[in-house]
């Protein structure tokens, strides 16, 4: 159950399809991802497009989201493409909780920053 307001506009929103569930990597990522190059920590990473891409590409990734059914589901189409890529639910306001033990990490977010 969530346990506030932007939780649970977040959750009614993945009871239909979401407008920004593409089904693919978003193109304004595809179009940099050669500047990525670190460890990547996906913000706000629903069901995974942008995180996979990224871990079918190689690179070490983090997803986060506030809801539990885009993280099964982002954990689901990992395994099917046999990709490393770690997936979890929790507040990205939480950030400091998540250690992230690498030399550098990207961040990614498609509406985190506006």
């Amino acid at each position: 159950m969530p346990d506030n307001p932007s939780q649970n506009r977040f959750q009614a929103a993945y009871e239909g399809k979401p407008s920004w569930d593409l089904g693919r990597p978003q193109p304004s990522f595809v179009e940099v991802a050669d500047q990525i190059t670190g460890a990547v920590l996906d913000l706000g990473c629903g069901t995974g497009d942008n995180a996979l891409f990224f871990a079918r590409r190689g690179q070490s990734v983090v997803g986060i989201d506030f809801v539990e059914f885009p993280i099964m589901e982002a954990r689901r189409k990992a395994e099917e493409l046999g990709v490393d890529a770690q997936f979890l639910q929790m507040d990205a306001l939480k950030l400091p909780s998540l250690v992230v033990q690498r030399n550098k990490t990207d961040l990614l977010s498609q509406g985190w920053f506006g």
